[in-house]
């Protein structure tokens, strides 16, 4: 799993309030659209791209999708139309926020990272949340399926979104995104097993930088995720304007996934050391290995050598040079010092 770095220097310099988008080049012709749903338990009416005001929006609970934030001039006149703060404007147009929330008077505002995962790589795409009475309005860059799982939730009348009132609607929201979470974890414990496999069998370089890489996407997920649970906390109190108390314990829930994939991160994190560790101590091993056959080999041919420099020195009387097998007493001398060697190897278990 590898994880994808883009764009993280590309605001330049601007004005305060300026709204310039940041993301990829390729979605900067893409054209707004807006959906916009009201409901409540018995009726939906659903309006597509249409500028909406707050003060005549139906005043039932509304689910307002923007797509298309790199379309600027839409968005700023949609900001207008809402009542939407322009520093706002400016962190939703630029997808390099971290995940945060931040209070206004009349709004708060959510930033969530979405991790997604696409032929092994991990990418993480903002999506912008502004919660402002009983509109919820979600800003991204494309088109993304959690959020049609949601209007498919509230036109098809499924569970209890449409009874509820919009603070569901925004955990349902946060769920979804968490769950996405936990698909990026069992996709990483699944990769790290079949690396620890790997790993045991026939340890190579490419598996070091592959757990470099997993354990660099994790650090990532955990730095978002502790936002993510200041965010859901934030969330749970009890003194709380923009959730009712009855919808309290769904953001308790919400709190409680999230602390299980961070432990689960942390499990995750130390399984990569634990393999990357295991994979450092088998080629250690493998290197002694190497290391000790060229030795033996060494220690060997050392013996070897003195003979052979005995009777290599320059003379003029040596006695065994004229014997007539003299040549052939050397070599069994030097085959007997092999064999009684490796005898005293195998004994002292060397190999």
């Amino acid at each position: 799993m590898k994880l994808s770095v883009k764009n993280i220097l590309k605001k330049s310099k601007k004005l305060p309030g300026e709204i310039t988008y940041t993301g990829d080049e390729e979605n900067e012709e893409r054209k707004a659209s807006i959906i916009n749903i009201a409901y409540d338990n018995e009726k939906l009416k659903k309006d597509m791209n249409s500028i909406p005001e707050i003060k005549n929006i139906d005043k039932r609970n509304n689910l307002i999708y923007f797509q298309g934030i790199s379309d600027t001039e839409t968005l700023k006149n949609f900001g207008n139309h809402v009542g939407i703060h322009k520093l706002t404007l400016e962190d939703i147009s630029n997808i390099n926020q971290r995940t945060k929330f931040e209070t206004y008077e009349n709004y708060v505002y959510i930033v969530v990272k979405l991790p997604e995962l696409k032929e092994n790589n991990l990418n993480f795409y903002q999506i912008s949340i502004v919660l402002i009475g009983n509109n919820l309005i979600v800003f991204t860059e494309k088109e993304f399926s959690f959020i049609h799982e949601i209007i498919e939730r509230l036109e098809k009348n499924k569970g209890i979104i449409r009874s509820k009132s919009v603070d569901y609607l925004l955990y349902s929201l946060l769920d979804i995104i968490i769950d996405e979470y936990f698909i990026i974890l069992n996709h990483t414990a699944e990769e790290l097993e079949d690396i620890d496999e790997e790993v045991t069998i026939n340890p190579e370089q490419s598996q070091l930088l592959d757990l470099k890489e997993i354990k660099q996407s994790l650090i990532i997920l955990k730095k978002n995720l502790i936002s993510f649970r200041d965010l859901a906390m934030f969330f749970n109190k009890e003194d709380n304007e923009y959730v009712l108390k009855e919808n309290l314990i769904y953001f308790r829930d919400l709190t409680d996934h999230i602390l299980q994939i961070s432990d689960n991160l942390d499990l995750l994190k130390d399984t990569t050391t634990n393999i990357t560790e295991i994979y450092l101590s088998l080629i250690g091993n493998k290197t002694n290995e190497i290391m000790k056959v060229l030795t033996i080999i060494s220690t060997i041919f050392i013996p070897l050598s003195f003979v052979a420099g005995l009777y290599g020195m320059n003379f003029s009387y040596m006695p065994e040079l004229n014997w007539d097998f003299g040549y052939f007493y050397a070599l069994g001398i030097m085959a007997t010092m092999v064999v009684i060697m490796l005898i005293i190897f195998k004994i002292k278990k060397w190999f």
